[in-house]
């Protein structure tokens, strides 16, 4: 029991260090840089100055990850409007670039947006009747990912502010230069392509060392001291569930190499909250991500004998849950050794 103990408190302090060296490197680490194309349905509020009711259109992008922070991707739309006092529908269409900007992708849904593209206009009503011209439109916004099928595919939703810069003041009423209309858009991101693997551990190099006979020495008992739990930092959910993040994924292998290197350790899985839910709920949102995390170390090989999940909701914080950070910090999952 003695030398099993020993071994697993080994094995613990390998993994402490091999989960600190996976996070840091998931910040900067695997980028899925796949190539994208992303449908989406869009709906314009048109300015009131326009005389045209609200607009229903499509959107076809195709964009590509430039770093863990930017993607490119280029637009191309259709928005039609009915003018308010009838004839044929305004007709605007337009090719473009976008910007994404990801403020930590590993564990945040969302991004900002910033897009320039040239529009053209067809059957626009304006003073002496319809007619046709181009602008420059110039988008603002936020938007956000949400997987729907594994790494294939997530539902993408986006709302931006307009800004039509078409210098044209006999469109609409009000002799303006520009138009300002909320845009909204809802579809798929699929990327295509297969999934980028996770890294891979080098082999250690075998060192040789000439057998040398040890002089006897009277040993005395130790009494093992049990390892404190160790926190699988990194290890985070896609919000408000119990989905396993892409860098969570990965941080997870580094943890499941280093548990089957110590095959008779067995470990408990424990979850953790912050309060901002009730009690009951951040008990059972608990439970479920200790399950999710022993469920993909059993999928990478570990025996699921050698694994049990306890949730303890909010009820163990290690940091004040009055302020950002400290509620961050009591969001954790941590493994410990167990006889």
């Amino acid at each position: 029991m003695t030398r099993t103990l020993t071994r697993a408190s080994r094995a613990i302090s390998l993994l402490a260090l091999g989960v600190a060296t996976a996070s840091f490197a998931g910040d900067d680490g695997p980028l899925d840089d796949r190539i994208y194309v992303a449908p989406l349905v869009n709906y314009t509020i048109s300015d009131s100055a326009r005389l045209v009711d609200d607009a229903l259109g499509g959107t076809l992008l195709v964009g590509k990850p430039l770093n863990q922070r930017l993607n490119l991707e280029l637009a191309g739309f259709l928005a039609e409007a009915d003018p308010e006092n009838g004839g044929d529908s305004a007709e605007l269409t337009g090719f473009g670039a976008n910007l994404l900007f990801f403020p930590n992708r590993g564990s945040n849904p969302l991004f900002g947006m910033l897009s320039v593209s040239q529009g053209n206009y067809e059957m626009h009503p304006g003073t002496g009747g319809p007619f046709e011209y181009d602008s420059t439109l110039i988008d603002v916004g936020v938007g956000g990912l949400w997987p729907v099928w594994g790494q294939r595919a997530w539902l993408r939703g986006q709302a931006a502010y307009r800004y039509d810069a078409h210098s044209e003041q006999l469109a609409g009423e009000g002799q303006r230069d520009g138009f300002y209309e909320p845009v909204f858009a809802l579809g798929l991101q699929i990327a295509l392509g297969a999934a980028p693997a996770a890294p891979t551990r080098q082999p250690k190099p075998t060192k040789v060392v000439e057998p040398v006979e040890p002089a006897p020495v009277p040993a005395e008992p130790v009494e093992p001291v049990a390892p404190k739990p160790v926190l699988l930092r990194g290890v985070n959910f896609d919000l408000d569930s119990a989905r396993l993040t892409a860098n969570a994924k990965i941080i997870l292998d580094t943890v499941a190499e280093t548990l089957l290197d110590a095959p008779d350790a067995k470990f408990t899985i424990a979850g953790h909250t912050d309060n901002t839910a009730s009690e009951a709920y951040n008990q059972a949102l608990s439970e479920r991500r200790a399950a999710a995390v022993a469920r993909y170390l059993q999928e990478q090989g570990v025996a699921a004998t050698r694994m049990d999940t306890r949730g303890f909701g909010e009820t163990q914080p290690v940091a004040s849950n009055d302020t950002a950070q400290g509620r961050a910090r009591n969001r954790r999952v941590e493994l410990e050794l167990r006889d």
